[in-house]
């Protein structure tokens, strides 16, 4: 009948029309299904229902590869776009055995990256045949058989840190729609590999130390934040144990010497030797290496029990002070070290960073050429030196700081000739704070520059007081010259301005300078002692004899007078090598025709030896302490400045 006949029409077109609503609503599953016959409407329906797959298959690739791309714009783990590709193709049951080889440039060999039963990234040793097998780029339907299995290596991408491939395992023909999903996939992996590289080469511009090639600070901290919390790239559910790690602080002794002697060109010479003498002590085992800052440089060990990572940490200290040799000359380092452990000492980069910081500045204030562990105790050291450098740098204006004299007295009569002049800081709070705490603040700050300028105007004001009354004993003054005093360029002409003021005649004004100032470059020490001594200055060579002498240097270097360390003077009696050793200093001053002044006199028996062995000059308790002017004039008879 002909309501029979609609039906076989209507029903179909009903069947149809409630499959293109459910692709309107996104549902691309197949469900055009159509009783009877094959026919028109069957045929309609099975062609419905393979456009409405591939549509929806080509959707859901769009959203896969927008996926991608915005994980790559994001800057996403490679390790994550290839998870979302292996779980797009394990979830259509491609009948692929799909994986990826990557092969990073500082690896021996490539490893897996594959999708595990639960979902997760799995990561895989290799064996070294296939590393064989891996060139360039293999045609698709040029198999490469490694065992019993047909597998396919595609080139994804080579950059300079590593290269990959897509593999496939196969036993049919495979799909024109896979290979095209696979090319589209393996794109967008090329895209992210060069999006790496790129990134890798813009972050080794940003935390790499262009002179050195170590990481500069922002390279130190991101390398210490990564050990401290590290990522996991494959985000596995059970994360490895935080490794324990030592950061090692090293800072140059005597390096600023070098710099403003010679120059930024010498100095870059000799930061590049250090860091190469890094590499070559550490090598692998640093976790990290890295130049901060100046003449600071970081290294990161692995710590174990057995403490092997100390024996690095003493090698780097002894390569360091091997001599550099930056022709013409020879320059003499060493290094100043400060150790902070993780998890002990710190758990975050900025505790640990600024605890070695720390230990390293303990280093220095001990002697230099030292290596310290940070001990919690030093925190509050360094809270304390904190509010002394902020109290420093206000000291002067506050008038906190003074000058005192303590009397030189010639060998022969015992009677005052001279006096040497001392700086002293009486702090609010604190009282006096002794010269060996704040005057190595006033160095590492620069302060030091001012501070001695003022020393020197005040030690000058007094003397011409005294001079030019004729009831003071007082012939000439002597003035203690820091090391960075003496390297700094302008220096010698405020100096001369200074003189000129107060009519300094020669030798009325004597610059004592440690020995110790001196070896560090003696061409340049040379140089600018004669400027000096060309004012009319005279130079003593302060605490000869202690630490590394420089005896051999002597007849080059220009100075006026040898003072020998009270510490000789003191073990006259306790322990014999000391008087033989004050014997040879003036035997030596003498043949070179130098004054000799020895400081720290206390008893007669002393004094009565040096002055048998050709000493000029006493200096010590038994002559006076370091006292203010007025007490020294009250001392004289009343005289007044």
């Amino acid at each position: 009948s002909s309501s029979v006949v609609l039906r076989r029409v209507t029903r179909p077109l009903d069947a149809l029309t409630s499959g293109t609503r459910a692709v309107l609503r996104g549902d691309f599953t197949p469900q055009v299904k159509i009783a009877g016959h094959r026919n028109e409407f069957t045929d309609l329906a099975d062609s419905f229902n393979a456009m409405a797959e591939e549509v929806g298959r080509d959707l859901q690739i769009f959203r896969l590869l927008a996926q991608m791309d915005q994980a790559i714009i994001e800057q996403r783990p490679f390790g994550e776009l290839v998870r979302l590709m292996l779980a797009h193709l394990g979830a259509h049951q491609t009948p692929l055995q799909v994986s990826v080889v990557q092969w990073p440039a500082d690896a021996p060999q490539p490893f897996l990256l594959s999708l595990g039963p639960d979902g997760a990234m799995m990561q895989t040793e290799t064996t070294a045949s296939l590393a064989c097998l891996l060139t360039a780029e293999t045609p698709i339907d040029d198999p490469i058989r490694t065992g019993d299995t047909p597998w396919h290596y595609v080139l994804i991408a080579q950059t300079k840190a590593q290269r990959a491939w897509l593999r496939l395992a196969r036993s049919s023909v495979m799909p024109e729609r896979t290979v095209r999903e696979l090319t589209a996939f393996r794109q967008r992996l090329a895209v992210a590999l060069h999006a790496e590289q790129h990134e890798q080469q813009l972050r080794e511009r940003a935390t790499q130390d262009s002179l050195t090639g170590l990481l500069n600070r922002y390279g130190l901290l991101e390398a210490i934040d990564n050990l401290t919390h590290p990522r996991d790239e494959f985000a596995t559910v059970r994360p490895a144990p935080l490794p324990s790690f030592a950061v090692v602080y090293m800072d140059l002794d005597g390096f600023k010497e070098v710099n403003d002697a010679y120059g930024h060109d010498v100095g870059d010479c000799v930061l590049r030797e250090v860091a190469a003498r890094l590499r070559n002590c550490l090598g692998s085992r640093a976790l990290a290496m890295a130049r901060p800052g100046g003449d600071e440089f970081v290294f990161v060990l692995t710590t174990d029990a057995q403490g092997a990572f100390r024996f690095d940490i003493e090698a780097v200290r002894k390569a360091v002070q091997v001599p550099y040799n930056v022709p013409p000359r020879i320059l003499p380092l060493a290094a100043s070290m400060g150790v902070a452990l993780f998890p002990e000492h710190g758990a975050s980069r900025d505790d640990l960073l600024k605890h070695a910081d720390l230990a390293m500045f303990s280093a220095k204030s001990a002697g230099r050429n030292m290596l310290v562990e940070f001990q919690h105790a030093l925190a509050a050291q360094l809270v304390e030196q904190q509010a002394l450098r902020h109290d420093l740098r206000e000291a002067l204006s506050k008038q906190q700081m003074f000058v005192v004299f303590q009397p030189r007295v010639t060998s022969s009569d015992r009677q005052v000739a001279s006096v040497e002049a001392l700086l002293r800081w009486r702090h609010p709070d604190k009282g006096l704070i002794s010269p060996d705490v704040f005057i190595p603040l006033a160095e590492e700050s620069g302060f030091i520059l001012d501070l001695g300028l003022w020393v020197l105007r005040q030690a000058l004001v007094q003397f011409v007081r005294w001079r030019a009354d004729p009831r003071v004993p007082i012939r000439h003054i002597s003035v203690n010259l820091s090391p960075i005093q003496l390297s700094d360029p302008n220096f010698a002409g405020a100096l001369h301005e200074l003189l000129q003021e107060f009519q300094i005649r020669t030798a009325e004004l004597e610059l004592e300078i440690t020995e110790g100032a001196l070896i560090q470059d003696v061409d340049v020490a040379v140089e600018r002692l004669s400027a000096l001594r060309s004012h009319g200055v005279a130079i003593a060579l302060d605490d000869f004899g202690v630490g590394y002498s420089a005896m051999r240097y002597l007849s080059r270097l220009p100075f006026d007078t040898l003072k020998i360390d009270k510490s000789f003077v003191f073990a006259f009696g306790v322990e014999r090598p000391a008087l033989a050793i004050a014997t040879a200093i003036v035997a030596l001053a003498k043949a070179l025709d130098k004054r000799v002044v020895a400081e720290g006199v206390e008893t007669p028996v002393q004094a009565d030896l040096l002055q048998s062995l050709g000493v000029n000059e006493l200096q010590g308790y038994l002559y006076g302490k370091p006292q203010t002017a007025a007490e020294l004039e009250h001392i004289w008879g009343g005289v007044k400045s």
